[in-house]
Order: C-alpha cells, then structure tokens, then sequence
C-alpha cells in the first residue's frame, strides 16, 4: 500500500518529539514578537531560551542566536557571539514542524538562498483524510471557519474517499456561532499560527492604544448609551481569534488562503501573507515606529506615537486620555522622562494636582505593580479572603479566582468572585475593606489607587429590563453592578514585600454562573457569545440570560430564543429551572460547552 501524501491536518495529528532542541542554548538578544511562545516550544522539546541584551548577564554561551533578516544587524551580533550559530525564528518552526533539527545553514541571515526559497506555498488539489474521527472532526472544523465557497474549497476540505464534507451541519449558523463551535487554545504544537496570533494581537493592542478602547457616550440624563467601537482593534482581535481556532498550519496552504476565514478582510489577509513569506509585517512596523500612519488608501490618520502610548498605559490606572496628553501635548517618549517630569522639583507634571495620587504610586511602584501575578500571590489573596470572611461572618463563602489565571494565563492582577449560600452580601465588602485598610492589606485611598463600588445590587435587575426592553442596552451586557473593590493588596513571598492589583466582587448566588462566565473571559470570547445572544433575541450579561423584547428572565421566567428568535426548550429544561452552571448557560444559548482553557480568543 503506498503512503498517503501529508495533509494539513497531519500537522496536528503528528506528535512532536520532545528532545529536538537538546543541547541547544538559544539566546535572543531583543524580545522577539511572540517570544513566550517560542520559549515554550524550544523548552518543551529539551532546549533553553533566553532573552538578554546584555553580554555580562548571559551565564553559558548559546550554541544559537536568533536574529532578524537584516544583514547589518546580524553581522553586530556575530562579532559578539563569534562561536555562536545565527539563525532566524522560521529555524525554530520549521525543526517544531519536521519534528526534527534541520540544517541552521537554510536559516542564516546571511544565505539569500534561504531568503527566497525558505518560505514555499503553493496550491495542493490533492488532499486524501482517512477515516479516522479525529481527521474527519479537524475537516469539519476547517470547513466551519471558511466562508463556505463550495466551489473554491474542495480542494481543501474533503470528506472519506475525497468526496466533500456535507456542509448541512452548520447550516443556519451565523458567523458567531460558527465561531463558538471552536476552541481556542494556545498551539504549542502548532508554533507557527501562533507567531500570527501574537502579531495580530499585538497589532490590536497598539490600535487601542493609539485610538482609544471602546468607550461609552450617554445622552442627557444617562438613560440612553451608545458605544463607540475602535473597530481596526475590533476586526485584528477577531482575526487573531479565528486563527488560534484554526485546525490546520496556514504556512502550509497557499498565499491568500485567510482570505476565505470567518471575519478576515482584504487587508488582515496581506498582514497575514506578508508575515508567513518574510518573518515581518510592514504594518506592524509602522505601529512600532510612532510615525503618522496612513490608512488602507494612503491617507494620513492624524494619530502617531502607538508604541509609547502602550507603554505609558502599560503604567497601572494610565489610560488612553492620560497618555494622549503626555504624548501628544508634553512631547514626553518615554516613561523615564515621563518620571523626571513627575518627580523632579520645577517638572512638567510636579505640581500635585498635575498627576492624580493613584497614577503617581503607580510610577512609583510600577516595577512592581507590572510584574505578571505570581501563583503564590493568587494563593496568599484568596485565603486572606476567605479567612477574614470566615472570621467575621462564619464558614461556608466561596471564592473563585476568575479572569486570565482561569483560562490558564498569565495576567498582571488578579480577579475574585466572592459568594455565600444563605448569608446576605449587603454591606459586606465595605467592611472587608475598611478592616484590610486598618490592618494595612491594601493601599488606602489617599495614597494609591482604591475603588469601591456598593449599594447597586438591590435594584440592578429592574434597571438592566428597562434598558433592555427601550432599546438602550446597546454596550450595556459587559457592565455589571455587583458591589466591587478594585485596589492594590500588599504581598510577600521569599521574605521579599510585594504589590498586586486585585478586584474583589461580591455576586449573589443565583447570578453566580453568569458572573463567572463574565468574568473568566476572554474579553473577545464574551463579546462573540453575546453577539450570538443577541442574534437570538436575548441580553446576556453577567447577571442574567434575559429576553429583548419583553424582559423576561431565562430561564427563571421564560424559554430561551433560538436562531429564528422562536421559543425552545433545551432537554430536561423547564421554566423555573435556575442556570447553576457555566454548562447551563451555553445550553441555554443552544452551544456546545467550552472550558475556561478553551476561551482563550485573544484580546
């Protein structure tokens, strides 16, 4: 029997040896795009990663430098590591993708070869899948995130005996429930997808930096909202997500293959061709430049500076308003600068009314406060939680590390939802708090950041169905009214004082599974699941699954909606049924269930 021809979906199913990069010491001299990544994947296979631009830092001198294309730069690195094999990041995919080292000579700088012929995609016709399950789900799943030209696609997604898969299973889907049929997890097995991913993420933190996050306007008297979308962050996130969901390597199909996935658009699909022939995305670059950017016709913007303004806003409680003024106003580059402008007697922002107090101890503790949250700092917060509830209040409280931790990701603060079967939530957390300020667990008030929001939860409810119901809710699902302490705990770990941001929420225990499922994340999973909520004709929030157009709770008061917006039943459900569980509120919403580690849609 001959050997069947490799198909995109043998690079998932092939398993990937774990010692292809012993013995290598792989340093990088600047932060690559996408660096933890390629960290994990060389650390997982038996290797080392470091990132240092200092010679004295590095203790064992690399077997490999990795380097960009540009000739100059690279010849500066040889002459420091003379003894050292430079090679590009496209060698580390490539040994991830044959399953074994390849020749560092095809990914030197220094061979045009390379250059030309490292990168080839052309169109395969031939694609044969046998009949096991797994390949047959990977081929559903490809299909699910085209566009779904039968005519174009066949030769890329066939069924048993290269017959086309029927496409009738997501038939009626729209585009957001295509999307949720599909999880999204980080790939370490499929490294090249993921370099896409942080380049596109990255793009779309740069954008909202520069242009401003989603923002809320009201009309006269708060009751009417309407919110503004930075859609060029919007449509990369999306694009981003879409990618990490995929099934298959887009380094191995043709050039303009993205073209045909959900929610990718013409100029998305150029960044993306453009990364995967040459490592690098013009784009991008400009972002990084702080130069004036033109748009898609060439026409300035009228925004620059993307790449400082991120780092300012990387400064806790700095937001897109603050880091415009010190940018575009101040003329300040850097967070140095922005320091001796604070700090120093006569500065630009040394008058104390010139910077907030929260935003003056966070420059002053930034070192600290931007620090990823350690697990021992998530472990020391939660139980001095749970002990100071149970001391005043009794036992029985649970308390649930949510947001980025819970979905498996490093995250610079952490989250905590906070309930109790049968004790009243009223004024509980305002006295948590002012016993943390006395016993100096948290940063008081006139001294760093210190929010406290309470006494919102005894009508929220009828508030969210009046705006449901007149139409106002527009950009309302992702709020909440829950009472909620956002401020800066005190740590220490190995001896060594620490800081961490914290949000503390208290939810009443009938809204506990919405709450959880707001507030694990990620922030583009909870925008596509609400969006398909609302293609149904129902509000989800983080306090309830609700009806637009009468109000009615679900599915306490009411059936849920289906795709035509007509009542429905899920199996076993009734009205009066309470939704206990994350599962519960995905089979309400007619949707497979994800886990937290499968919402990781980047954003």
């Amino acid at each position: 029997m001959s050997k069947r021809k490799d198909t995109p979906a043998d690079s998932i199913k092939r398993s990937i040896s774990g010692s292809i990069f012993v013995g290598c010491n792989i340093l990088a001299p600047q932060a690559p795009l996408g660096a933890a990544l390629l960290k994990k994947v060389v650390e997982d296979r038996g290797g080392s990663f470091h990132i240092s631009q200092k010679k004295q830092s590095v203790d064992v001198a690399p077997t490999h430098v990795l380097v960009s294309e540009s000739r100059d730069a690279a010849r500066e690195i040889q002459a420091q590591w003379p003894k050292s094999t430079l090679v590009t990041r496209e060698w580390i995919n490539k040994c991830a993708r044959a399953k074994q080292r390849v020749d560092e000579a095809d990914f030197s700088p220094f061979c045009t070869a390379a250059k030309s012929t490292k990168v080839s995609r052309t169109p395969s016709r031939e694609s044969h899948y046998s009949d096991d399950e797994e390949e047959e789900e990977i081929t559903q799943k490809l299909r699910l995130l085209f566009q779904a030209d039968e005519e174009n696609l066949n030769w890329a997604v066939v069924g048993k005996e290269g017959r086309p898969l029927n496409p009738g299973w997501f038939s009626g889907m729209n585009s957001y429930e295509r999307m949720l049929q599909c999880r999204f997890r980080v790939d370490a097995e499929n490294p090249g997808n993921e370099e896409l991913v942080s380049l596109l993420t990255e793009m779309e933190k740069l954008e909202r930096r520069l242009s401003g996050d989603d923002s809320t306007s009201y009309a006269a008297g708060g009751e009417h909202e309407a919110k503004v979308i930075n859609h060029k962050a919007l449509v990369l996130a999306r694009a981003a997500a879409v990618i990490r969901a995929c099934p298959f390597n887009l380094h191995d199909l043709p050039a303009g293959t993205a073209r045909h996935l959900l929610f990718i658009g013409e100029d998305t699909c150029r960044y993306i061709d453009e990364f995967v022939e040459t490592g690098r995305c013009q784009a991008y670059k400009d972002l990084m430049a702080n130069g004036d950017l033109k748009d898609s016709k060439g026409v300035l913007r009228g925004v620059q500076g993307a790449a400082t303004k991120r780092e300012f806003q990387k400064v806790p409680f700095v937001g897109h308003k603050t880091a415009c003024r010190w940018y575009d106003e101040l003329g300040l580059r850097s967070l140095e600068e922005v320091e001796r402008a604070v700090f120093t007697p006569g500065g630009v922002l040394n008058e104390e009314k010139a910077v907030k107090v929260f935003v003056r101890h966070a420059l002053q503790h930034r070192h600290l406060l931007c620090e990823p949250v350690t697990p021992q700092q998530v472990t020391q917060i939660k139980q001095m939680i749970t002990q100071d509830l149970e001391r005043a209040w009794g036992p029985g409280w649970v308390v649930e590390n949510v947001g980025g931790a819970r979905r498996g990701k490093a995250s610079h603060d952490c989250d905590f939802l906070v309930t109790h079967p049968s004790i009243g939530l009223q004024g509980v957390l305002r006295t948590l708090v002012e016993r943390w300020v006395i016993e100096q667990k948290v940063v008081p008030k006139d001294m760093g950041f210190h929010q406290l929001h309470t006494d919102h939860m005894g009508h929220h409810l009828q508030v969210m169905v009046k705006r449901v119901t007149s139409g106002a809710a527009r950009g309302y699902e992702g709020r909440d009214s829950f009472d909620h302490f956002f401020g800066i705990f005190h740590t220490s770990e190995g001896g060594k004082s620490g800081m961490c941001r914290a949000d503390v929420v208290m939810v009443p225990p009938d809204e506990w599974a919405f709450a959880l499922v707001g507030w694990t994340g990620s922030r583009t999973y909870n925008r596509i699941l609400r969006l398909h909520a609302g293609h149904r004709g129902m509000k989800l929030t983080n306090h309830t699954l609700m009806r637009e157009h009468d109000g009615l709770q679900v599915p306490l008061q009411a059936a849920p909606l289906d795709s035509n917006k007509a009542e429905w039943w899920p199996q076993g459900w009734h009205k009066g049924r309470k939704a206990d569980t994350e599962e519960d509120i995905f089979t309400l919403l007619g949707l497979p269930f994800r886990p937290p580690t499968d919402r990781n849609c980047p954003s």
